[in-house]
């Protein structure tokens, strides 16, 4: 799957849960920043970065380093992003908290939480 398909599938299924989501287009906007801003009637605003992952082994999230530090300058700010990594290997959603993005990159992390469908991964981001 790539990242567009994923984002093509992640919005709605957020949307169905009655909270607003924007779709970022970094390429106008500042560098790093993620994919999706997400108002949440149940849990605020936070942010989600999207990603694709085809590893079979350790799970590392293919993320930039300018992505790496707007995530951290972020939580240290009070912030909450999340960055959501569907694994075509054996087609789970992992979650990572955006403070643990450095780790994440290397695999030095083990993800937040761990999903079996977009569905289910949208509602508990929004439960």
């Amino acid at each position: 799957m790539l990242e567009t398909k994923f984002n093509g599938l992640t919005r709605p299924a957020i949307r169905r849960t009655g909270a607003h989501v924007d779709q970022i287009e970094t390429g106008e906007t500042g560098r790093g920043i993620p994919d999706l801003h997400v108002l949440s009637p149940n849990k605020g605003t936070y942010w989600v970065e999207l990603k694709v992952s085809r590893t079979k082994t350790k799970l590392t999230v293919d993320i930039k380093p300018v992505q790496i530090l707007w995530h951290e300058q972020y939580a240290k700010l009070g912030g909450r992003s999340f960055i959501a990594v569907y694994n075509e290997a054996d087609s789970h959603i992992y979650l990572f908290r955006g403070v643990d993005s450095r780790d994440a990159s290397t695999g030095d992390v083990r993800p937040y939480i761990q999903f079996t469908s977009i569905a289910a991964m949208a509602s508990w981001l929004e439960n």
